[in-house]
């Protein structure tokens, strides 16, 4: 049987051997880790140039939707405060002072022997601007027993402890001679172991009117100035005037002026011998405090 030989067998072992080194194949996974990394830094850089580029545009649109919700704020305040000017002028123009009922009112007080020779009638203004005060009520939590664990808190009823502080706040002397409802605006801040109440109380601004108004008369009565005191005493009786004058003898009506001796008007085509005592009265309405609900 023929033996045979392998000349080249350590050569082969020995290449097989280079083949099967662990360093080389380390090298080999080595590297295509690193390039796996690159290729994913580079996917990475690319979504990153991407995102950025979106996030620019979405910057300029936002910048651009400011810009225009800053003009329609503008536009919707201008709106608001046109629509508050055109109600208060609706509210002017329904509840102003009307001289028709006067007259019709003067008509109905005859008395014998006074006749009215002029009516004068006054209407001011004053106005008051909107001032706001501003106050922190602090209410504290009570504390949990941390021995009864079983035990409910106690909770506190921080609304009407507010109401009670608030009446207080509104029964001082700047609050109580206001002829408007003033405005409260209340925002709470609790934790664990207080509640902070922000109050801030607004007193709205105001025009206050005032009307007077002046009678001339004459009273040609015999005696003249007989019936003057029952001439206001007529006007004082109307329904209009006793619900629209000021109460209180010598306010809502007051005799003022009223001569001593009796005089005679030539050119009276009426009585122009006739004796008569001029004499005017005063009627003060109520003010009227009116404020842009």
């Amino acid at each position: 049987m023929p033996i045979r030989i392998n000349l080249l067998a350590e050569q082969q072992e020995a290449e097989e051997a280079r083949r099967r080194d662990p360093i080389k194949r380390a090298i080999f996974v080595a590297c295509a880790i690193v390039v796996g990394t690159i290729l994913l830094i580079l996917s990475f850089q690319f979504q990153v140039a991407s995102t950025r580029s979106e996030l620019e545009a979405v910057q300029l649109q936002l910048q651009e939707t400011e810009t225009a919700a800053k003009e329609v704020r503008t536009d919707w305040q201008r709106i608001n405060e046109v629509n508050s000017r055109t109600d208060s002028l609706v509210r002017y123009a329904t509840n102003r002072f009307f001289w028709a009922p006067v007259m019709d009112a003067l008509q109905k007080t005859v008395v014998d022997g006074v006749r009215i020779m002029a009516i004068d009638g006054s209407q001011t203004y004053r106005t008051n601007s909107e001032t706001r005060f501003k106050t922190n009520i602090v209410f504290q939590r009570p504390a949990r027993s941390r021995w009864q664990f079983w035990s409910k808190p106690v909770e506190l009823d921080a609304s009407s402890l507010l109401a009670a502080q608030l009446l207080q706040i509104t029964n001082r002397a700047q609050f109580a001679t206001n002829k408007t409802p003033v405005i409260t605006k209340i925002s709470f801040d609790t934790n664990a172991t207080r509640i902070n109440a922000s109050v801030e109380i607004i007193k709205p601004a105001t025009a206050t009117e005032y009307v007077t108004l002046l009678i001339d008369a004459r009273d040609y009565n015999d005696p003249p100035g007989k019936r003057v005191d029952e001439f206001s005493r007529a006007i004082a009786s109307l329904p209009y005037f006793k619900d629209r004058l000021h109460a209180g003898e010598g306010e809502g009506i007051r005799l003022k002026e009223r001569a001593i001796r009796p005089e005679l008007d030539s050119q009276d085509f009426l009585l122009p011998t006739k004796p008569y005592i001029p004499f005017a009265i005063e009627c003060q309405y109520q003010d009227k405090a009116r404020a842009n609900e």
